[in-house]
């Protein structure tokens, strides 16, 4: 019969014990972490899954009593797809390690020598006290959240300023308004926390949708306050803010799953390289370039690549902004008021990620 528990540990010296528990920590090293974003409140008369998802949530609540935090466990199980939970496939690397706040004494310190033992303490604003100065940085250290499932209660810990956070919209028929989900989730406040990297996972078909909005008229390529919302408008809207004055994410990236690497390039090494790498529980997230070599991008036509999806994309953003600034600079010459409530500044940064499986 194989081990599984080793009784004589306890037996050991009080320094190699401390040795096997930093050895049990995640490295130090930029990780990714997946949630199911929500919007609380604004969800519950379009889903029937709203007390579910509430009892799957990050403990803590939003910007107003009773709302709860719009992090929630992911969805992993391709059979349900909209039922969350918190250890079933997840590839987070917060489930590395967060058995270990509250195995025992030694395991706990060995978290604290890591990460510290913060709590999150970012201010709440309102948006007109955003826009009288920059939003200050001043606290980037880790966080540690308290996940909940079946009366079982785990902590875990993220790094705003370093980590990847792997956005799932839930429900893909009443995507996710970001704004309002900023505003519920305390590590993505714009005002006193580190732009954060967020990480959306590419749907191949979204490249066939994007017909729908340019066959739009001028100035409704990316509508999306009407009732007809879905999962690709929520995404256009995540680009937008993105580009917007807002710049809410560090940098916007996609997930193509499709991607692989060629070995006859030889075996994959990024040591020294510049590109962005993010660990998995199992896996890693590796930045890919259009021009990149070795990649094996996935995709049967041209037109199904993920590499036009942007272009495209970012067409449909240049367009909507010149219809913004036109409507504005029209509001202004007739001596009404210009909508500057979303003000295009700048070409949003987005990027693509291809998940590698292995340590």
């Amino acid at each position: 019969m194989a081990l599984t528990t080793f009784h004589l540990f306890s037996r050991l010296p009080p320094e190699l014990r401390a040795m096997i528990w930093d050895a049990a920590v995640r490295p130090n090293l930029p990780s990714a972490h997946f949630f199911t974003a929500w919007n609380g409140e604004e969800n519950r008369p379009y889903t029937t899954d709203y007390s579910t998802l509430a009892n799957h949530s990050v403990a803590g609540r939003g910007h107003t009593p009773g709302v709860p935090c719009g992090l929630a466990a992911p969805c992993r199980n391709g059979q349900e797809p909209d039922t969350p939970s918190w250890f079933y496939n997840n590839p987070s690397a917060y489930i590395i390690d967060s058995g270990l706040w509250t195995a025992c004494r030694e395991s706990r310190r060995a978290m604290i020598k890591r990460f510290g033992n913060h709590k999150v303490t970012y201010r709440k604003e309102t948006r007109a006290q955003m826009a009288v100065e920059p939003p200050p940085e001043f606290n980037d250290a880790p966080a540690t959240g308290t996940m909940i499932q079946d009366g079982k209660r785990q902590y875990f810990t993220v790094c705003p300023k370093t980590d990847l956070f792997c956005l799932q919209p839930f429900n893909k028929n009443f995507p996710l308004i970001w704004w309002e989900f900023e505003s519920d989730v305390p590590i993505f406040n714009i005002r006193g926390s580190p732009r954060v990297h967020i990480a959306l996972e590419f749907d191949p078909h979204w490249t066939d949708r994007l017909g729908e909005f340019r066959s739009m008229p001028a100035g409704y390529e990316i509508e999306l306050h009407g009732q007809s919302r879905n999962e690709l408008r929520c995404v256009l809207w995540a680009a937008a803010f993105q580009q917007s004055g807002y710049n809410w994410a560090k940098k916007l990236w996609f997930i193509d799953y499709r991607i692989s690497w060629n070995h006859n390039f030889g075996p994959l090494n990024y040591d020294g390289d510049h590109r962005m790498v993010f660990y998995g529980r199992g896996c890693k997230f590796i930045e890919v370039n259009e021009n990149s070599p070795g990649w094996v991008m996935g995709h049967e036509r041209p037109d199904e690549s993920i590499h036009n999806f942007l272009r495209v994309l970012r067409d449909l953003l240049r367009i909507q902004a010149i219809h913004y600034m036109t409507s504005a600079w029209l509001a202004v010459q007739s001596g009404r008021p210009a909508n500057y409530g979303f003000p295009y500044s700048q070409s949003p940064k987005i990027g693509i990620l291809a998940c590698i499986e292995g340590d």
